[in-house]
């Protein structure tokens, strides 16, 4: 099918999640890299949840994508700044990558609007 659509995002889109939902990260990931360099899409963000979610699960496998994760989580939380999801994944891949003054002010922005989160508290 990618072969028929190349520059289509849904397809593409499809194809990684695909990869994805059978541990192939790395086909996945090369996937949705090629799919973010198209361009702008209504399914971007999607993409861009998934491409951060691959870079944190193939950090130990490959080369460091922690980076990359940070800013894909970026891109959403400037985006979508009511949404504390991206604010807490974005924090715990701070933490993952020992910058915890980071991971720290991720969590605390999180607790200021929601101060009753118990698995932020720990984290925090």
């Amino acid at each position: 099918m990618i072969e028929l659509y190349p520059n289509d995002n849904d397809v593409s889109y499809i194809l990684a999640s695909s990869y994805s939902m059978l541990t192939l990260y790395e086909k996945a990931f090369d996937q949705l890299t090629i799919t973010l360099s198209l361009g702008n899409d209504p399914i971007m963000d999607e993409i861009y949840i998934l491409h951060a979610h691959l870079c944190f699960k193939l950090h130990s496998h490959t080369k460091s994508l922690y980076p990359q994760a940070i800013a894909d989580y970026d891109y959403l939380i400037q985006k979508y700044p009511e949404d504390m999801n991206y604010v807490l994944q974005r924090g715990t891949v701070y933490s993952c990558m020992h910058e915890f003054e980071s991971a720290i002010e991720d969590f605390s922005f999180i607790l200021y609007y929601q101060p009753s989160l118990p698995n932020v508290l720990c984290l925090r």
